[in-house]
């Protein structure tokens, strides 16, 4: 048989535990509102991760050009020329860290049309330039270029008069391996812009011909 006094000690002693529980719980929920001193905050302070400023430039120039021309040599003799002469220059950078990349597009193509004689070319110039870098060290302003440059020509036609030409054909290929600096200067308006790159490297040059003739040295 259980005594109700030894049952009315155990629940005391439940509710004087209880209460200092509940107490307790209380307590920590208002040391939890009260905001921490400066002390704390500075120990539990994380680095500033900076986000990395990337810069992307673009640029094209388009041009054209045309010439006519209507020359009477004498009575009932009368010559007409054509002359047309179309340009593109293009450039394409991306400064960011530890990768670059700057791209440049050199193009012009030109024709001399008469009424006598089929079309002639006298211009027809591409130009590709491409230089990949990776920086190696920012203090020093290092970085390793690999810089590949193409040249050729566009359309078909006549080189000198007599040696035929087509597209890609011949073509010239330009690849630089250096190690360098590249300084960049523009002004506050974007007006003047000023680049030069300088360094030590491996230079290599290839020539890629199909049915164009190269002369011998």
């Amino acid at each position: 048989m259980v005594r109700l006094d030894v049952v009315f000690d155990v629940m005391k002693y439940l509710l004087i535990i209880l209460s200092i529980f509940c107490a307790g719980f209380s307590r920590a929920q208002q040391d939890s509102l009260i905001p921490a001193s400066h002390d704390s905050l500075r120990v539990s302070e994380e680095p500033v991760q900076h986000n990395e400023k990337k810069i992307i430039k673009f640029s094209a120039s388009p041009s054209l050009g045309i010439t006519f021309n209507n020359i009477d040599k004498s009575e009932g003799e009368e010559t007409l020329t054509l002359q047309w002469v179309a340009g593109l220059q293009s450039r394409f950078g991306y400064e960011g860290n530890p990768i670059q990349f700057n791209a440049s597009i050199f193009a012009q193509f030109g024709q001399l049309v008469t009424k006598e004689n089929p079309p002639k070319k006298i211009q027809d110039n591409l130009l590709v330039t491409a230089v990949p870098s990776l920086t190696l060290s920012d203090q020093l302003g290092l970085r390793v270029f690999f810089e590949v440059t193409g040249e050729t020509e566009m359309g078909q036609g006549v080189v000198d008069d007599t040696i035929p030409s087509n597209f890609l054909d011949p073509l010239f290929l330009y690849e630089t391996l250096f190690i360098g600096h590249k300084t960049n200067y523009q002004s506050d308006d974007g007006s003047k812009e000023f680049q030069f790159t300088f360094g030590v490297g491996y230079a290599y040059q290839q020539t890629i011909t199909n049915k164009f003739t190269l002369e011998k040295n």
